[in-house]
């Protein structure tokens, strides 16, 4: 199966495994409070990071190449309520992270959100 195959199967699979509903998390790439999320979600994170120099990935707002570690600058962390090993990773780079307002890369981070939950209504959980 090639690669763009194997995405796509990987991202139907996620889809069906929402029922509509997922937990996320955008945090700082550097802040300590990214270790609050799921085991397996950080773990993700971290292996999703390790991987970008064989599998580049693009930031959610501008869309350029992240290639590695320190062009990351924040996680949109997503997996649905009842998952026991499916989640899925998203990064800002470092410049919209740094630059943008945080209603752009809310707005950005909702695009995709939307690809998963289609007409879904995202809100930030009290603290």
């Amino acid at each position: 199966m090639n690669n763009r195959r194997k995405r796509r199967a990987e991202f139907a699979r996620f889809r069906r495994e929402t029922g509509g509903a997922l937990l996320t998390w955008l945090v700082d790439a550097n802040d300590p409070a990214m270790r609050e999320a799921p085991p397996l979600l950080v773990g993700a994170a971290h292996l999703w990071c390790e991987n970008l120099l064989a599998a580049p990935r693009h930031c959610i707002c501008c869309l350029s190449l992240i290639w590695n570690r320190r062009e990351v600058g924040a996680l949109l962390l997503s997996m649905p309520m009842n998952a026991t090993n499916s989640m899925s990773v998203n990064a800002v780079c470092a410049r919209c992270w740094a630059h943008q307002a945080l209603d752009e890369i809310e707005h950005a981070a909702t695009d995709v959100l939307r690809a998963v939950v289609p007409n879904g209504h995202f809100e930030a959980l009290p603290c």
